[in-house]
């Protein structure tokens, strides 16, 4: 008989089945929580001082007070890996509002560390690429990453009625921003181009550029317009749990000649390399 996650929760190891939060928090009654997802690779958590960097920054954004070091979170993360001993994990870490008698955070934030068992996306979104549809729904404070996800979710849902694997948000003007829970990558023959104005910083994103620049792509941060879309050879997505996913099709736009590029796979490979180093 498998035995359930042990997650952090309430300063203490818990099993997942009967771990709880209160009714009464933020996080529940108003969607007001910070979170990061981060997996392993040979059991040891990718990047994981950028992503609590970038949890801090959410909190602060979000008015969420933060009581804990990122060296004790960090502790805390891998305290929580090695009482569940999963081959491969996915790590997610959440700060919540907290228990409140009114509308907003009270200072009294409860930290969550979930570790499960990594499941990887399927084989064929690697190797065959994937169809994407838009939406222009927005986000709110975007560049936080918060578990408000009401406009991925809906989005998400339609789209995958229609035929397609996941969905990018645009622009008034039909630029793309980012993904519900993705940065997005265009490859035009001498650059690669992702958004920077109206989206999530993306840690994963920004590891791809770093390894982009040594590969010789340079790499610029403007929005990727219809114009830039008709031009690009590939497009690719990218987060911490699924790596590099080529794009195909992006609502009824073929892109490149419709199969996953040389640049993508190139990049894909890259990353590896440095996740196992």
């Amino acid at each position: 008989m498998q035995h359930p996650p042990k997650y952090w929760i309430h300063g203490q190891l818990t099993p997942a089945n009967v771990a709880m939060l209160p009714v009464t928090d933020l996080a529940f009654t108003r969607s007001y929580a910070a979170f990061e997802s981060v997996r392993t690779y040979d059991g040891v958590p990718f990047l994981l001082n950028d992503h609590l960097e970038r949890l801090r920054r959410t909190c602060q954004r979000m008015f969420i007070p933060l009581k804990d070091s990122d060296r004790r979170i960090a502790a805390l993360v891998y305290q929580t890996l090695e009482a569940n001993d999963f081959p491969e994990s996915l790590i997610r870490i959440y700060v919540t509002g907290g228990t409140t008698t009114g509308f907003i955070p009270e200072g009294d934030q409860r930290l969550m560390i979930l570790v499960d068992p990594l499941k990887p996306f399927p084989l064929r979104q690697y190797e065959e690429g994937i169809a994407v549809a838009t939406s222009k729904l927005t986000r709110i404070l975007p560049e936080a990453k918060s578990t408000d996800y009401m406009s991925g979710v809906h989005s998400t849902i339609e789209a995958r009625a229609k035929g397609f694997d996941e969905v990018v948000f645009v622009n008034q003007r039909g630029a793309i921003l980012e993904g519900t829970t993705f940065s997005v990558f265009a490859v035009l023959p001498r650059s690669l181009i992702t958004p920077d104005q109206g989206v999530l910083w993306g840690v994963t994103a920004a590891h791809v550029e770093n390894i982009a620049g040594k590969c010789g792509w340079e790499v610029k941060r403007k929005a990727i317009t219809p114009a830039i879309l008709a031009r690009c050879k590939e497009v690719f997505i990218t987060s911490s749990n699924r790596e590099l996913i080529p794009v195909t099709r992006i609502e009824q736009t073929v892109i490149g000649d419709g199969k996953p590029g040389k640049v993508t796979r190139q990049l894909h490979s890259a990353y590896i390399d440095s996740a196992l180093e």
